[in-house]
């Protein structure tokens, strides 16, 4: 069990990058509550920030967080 906090901080880095494009959760219960690193791994702490897709900085920080 976990508060939708602390899922939403396993999740942070990870709508950085994954917008709108994706679904906010896989879930159809809202009963279950997973950030995105419950499952699929990878450092949540790594924000995008302004980093343009393609540059260099980008292709570092999707390397560090995948």
């Amino acid at each position: 069990m976990q508060t939708r906090a602390q899922a939403q901080a396993k999740s942070a880095g990870c709508v950085s990058c994954h917008t709108a494009t994706d679904q906010a959760t896989m879930h159809v219960s809202p009963a279950v509550v997973l950030g995105c690193t419950d499952c699929h791994g990878g450092a949540a702490g790594v924000v995008r920030g302004g980093a343009e897709p393609g540059s260099d900085e980008y292709e570092a920080l999707r390397d560090r967080a995948h």
